[in-house]
């Protein structure tokens, strides 16, 4: 009793955006539906990196679809971080994760907890560039994947195996941003039917800030899980889509 808390400096990153999204399910005609996306960030990579969870980000998406309304919830926090080759204007930083994925909609659903080893990089170049970068790969611990033919009445195996991702995003003076993100994994099923599933999800955006915090934003994306079967033909599920939104950003220190 009687003790003061340190003030948390860490920054806080939020956005909300809303929109409309068209997409396909396979090579069926598009459809049009509502969306909505939240995301949560708590410190930054480059700071803090020896404390546990001292960077933490939260993505949810929501909208219109024939199976779900909660499409997309993405959980990552970091584990421990290293800085490698440091200097003025380049940044690198190893990063041991913790991460959780879930994706549900019309095509397939799909639900994996990893650890994943990353490499932050950070470049600040002339006229107010600054280049981003990502990559990623380790262990998928466990995962739940569709099951198109029921096995012992559960719609879905239980895999493990490997994820990996890339992101790639380029800032030209704070007010035009693009962003590509790819994440992949190759799942080999420890019970169901299954032998093994291979999933592959790229989205691109491209986002202008109109004023402070207020931003128009266009996201291509597509979706594939792929299954190959012992006893029973492939299934190849495909989710495209087209995102419009308008997004309001928060930054806290």
């Amino acid at each position: 009793m009687g003790n003061t808390m340190e003030h948390d400096s860490s920054n806080v990153y939020t956005e909300f955006d809303v929109g409309v999204r068209k997409f396909k399910v396979n090579s069926s005609d598009g459809n049009f539906g509502f969306y909505a996306h939240a995301r949560f960030i708590y410190g930054t990579p480059f700071e803090k990196y020896e404390i546990p969870f001292s960077n933490i980000s939260v993505n949810a998406e929501l909208g219109k679809d024939d199976s779900s309304k909660l499409n997309i919830i993405s959980v990552y926090g970091s584990i421990r971080g290293w800085r490698i080759n440091e200097k003025e204007d380049v940044q690198h930083l190893l990063m041991i994760s913790m991460n959780y994925d879930y994706i549900n909609n019309e095509a397939f659903f799909y639900s994996a907890q990893s650890i994943k080893l990353n490499l932050f990089s950070s470049f600040k170049m002339a006229h107010g560039f600054i280049i981003n970068t990502i990559v990623g790969a380790g262990p998928v611990i466990l995962a739940a994947v569709p099951d198109s033919i029921l096995y012992e009445g559960r719609n879905y195996d239980f895999c493990t195996g490997l994820g990996f991702h890339a992101n790639f995003s380029l800032n030209v003076a704070n007010h035009l941003f693009y962003t590509i993100n790819y994440r992949g994994g190759w799942l080999k099923t420890i019970n169901g039917n299954s032998t093994d599933y291979f999933l592959h999800t790229i989205t691109s955006e491209l986002r202008y800030m109109l004023v402070d915090g207020i931003s128009i934003c266009v996201e291509p994306g597509y979706f594939n899980l792929h299954a190959n079967y012992r006893n029973y033909p492939d299934v190849n599920k495909s989710y495209p889509y087209l995102r419009v939104s308008c997004r309001y950003s928060l930054n806290l220190n």
